[in-house]
């Protein structure tokens, strides 16, 4: 058994405590899915607890699991335990600030982790800061989403620092975070530096965009949620455009290119194509008679007399051809014929009747 998965199973922390006493014994499952189920706090500690002991788990799914800050400090415990999760998926939980901030610390001692998922979980400003300073100090994280969390124009300065200090990050979501002109502007001068890698940088609407998983459940009670403020970002179509055109040319600096085009390859030095400096040209030779350059001629194969005649008769059944009718009209849309044209016979003359 490689991977795990158990998404909306309705598991709570009493189903969960037996699945992982079997975790902590298991050296043979490497990814676990548990989206979408009631863990809560109390689950994601007895999850935690049993993959520090000897589990080899390197993806986890916690999207969903009602966790909070102390379900964050939990895992936070065990990506400082050097712990061989590569890929953490704790979106669409509620771990704030508080949470973020635990979160933040492991960062700067796991190593082995490259994609991480924060996206819906209410940070502010004080967790996204503390998120992108975490990661300034390096390590192997490539993939962050960042979506649908209010960090705004100062979370967003300081994730243009990391950026332009963290050769590792490629790809990045900041859909929905309040962010604004000067964060925009931000990002846009960390995309000049050099010392980064970033190739992909998402600020639309994420609402959208992506929907992997079936919605969160609602709560039945009949009180009305508060109105949550809007977190689309409003960023001048202009500096987006900007945006843009610097991402595409980090990626075209950063695809390889090939020394020598297919173009180039079947010309010779008088047709335009440079010789390459320190190899020596062969002169072209004439190829011999019957031959061409890509090898013998050919000659076309006969008819095979094997080969069955053409039969007049087809094996499938013909065609059934009706005759063609045509439309009647009436008198009145009938056109009036005209008179033929009578002309008058004149005899030559000496001739008899």
């Amino acid at each position: 058994l490689r991977v795990l998965e158990l998404p909306e199973s309705h598991l709570g922390p009493s189903e969960l405590e037996c699945l992982a006493r079997g975790l902590a014994q298991n050296r043979s499952v490497r990814a676990v899915n548990f989206n979408y189920n009631e863990l809560g706090d109390a689950g994601l500690v007895i999850l935690c607890s049993a993959l520090k002991a000897r589990s080899m788990v390197n993806t986890l799914g916690l999207r969903a699991v009602n966790a909070g800050a102390a379900g964050a400090a939990a895992l936070a415990t065990l990506l400082q335990h050097d712990s061989a999760v590569t890929g953490l998926d704790l979106a669409n939980n509620s771990i704030g600030d508080a949470g973020a901030v635990a979160i933040a610390r492991a960062l700067e001692a796991a190593h082995s982790l490259s994609s991480i998922d924060l996206s819906g979980n209410g940070i502010g400003t004080e967790g996204a800061v503390a998120v992108a300073r975490a990661l300034r100090s390096g390590g192997a994280l490539k993939h962050i989403d960042f979506a649908q969390n209010p960090g705004g124009d100062e979370g967003a300065v300081e994730w243009a620092r990391m950026l332009s200090m963290s050769p590792s990050v490629e790809h990045i979501c900041l859909a929905d975070t309040n962010l604004g002109e000067v964060g925009a502007r931000a990002l846009l001068a960390a995309l000049s530096c050099s010392t980064s890698g970033l190739l992909s940088l998402a600020l639309g609407t994420q609402q959208q965009q992506q929907q992997p998983f079936p919605q969160q459940r609602t709560d039945p009670s009949p009180t009305p949620a508060p109105p949550t403020p809007s977190l689309c970002n409003t960023i001048p179509v202009a500096l987006h455009r900007a945006i843009r055109q610097a991402l595409r040319l980090r990626q075209r600096q950063q695809q390889p290119q090939d020394v020598t085009s297919p173009s180039s390859q079947g010309k010779s030095e008088g047709e335009g194509a440079h010789p390459q400096a320190g190899v020596q040209q062969r002169p072209a030779q004439p190829a011999p008679a019957g031959t061409t350059a890509r090898g013998p001629v050919q000659a076309p194969k006969p008819p095979s007399p094997e080969m069955a005649p053409f039969s007049a008769t087809p094996p499938w059944k013909p065609l059934t051809v009706y005759p063609l009718r045509t439309p009647t009209l009436s008198a009145q849309a009938r056109p009036a014929r005209e008179p033929p044209l009578r002309v008058p016979f004149i005899a030559p003359e000496g001739s008899v009747f």
